[in-house]
């Protein structure tokens, strides 16, 4: 699976490998553009995304779900 930030709609579009790039999937959860990527090493279904937002999101790809939002201290 390929992933390419969209900052002006604030989500990650995912794009299916080998396919043409056409989005497949669209995350939403934050409120300002996607700043990095990262595949967890030990699960390739889980990605974390940090945003401008100063938000980290864990996202379940097989479920397209966040399952934790972890936010700065404030």
């Amino acid at each position: 699976m390929k992933t390419r930030e969209d900052i002006a709609k604030k989500e990650l579009t995912i794009y299916e490998r080998n396919k043409e790039l056409v989005p497949d999937t669209k995350l939403r959860a934050h409120e300002n553009s996607v700043d990095c990527l990262s595949f967890l090493p030990t699960d390739p279904s889980k990605l974390l995304s940090g945003s401008h937002d100063h938000d980290l999101i864990l996202w379940d790809l097989n479920k397209m779900t966040p399952i934790k939002k972890v936010q700065p201290h404030r």
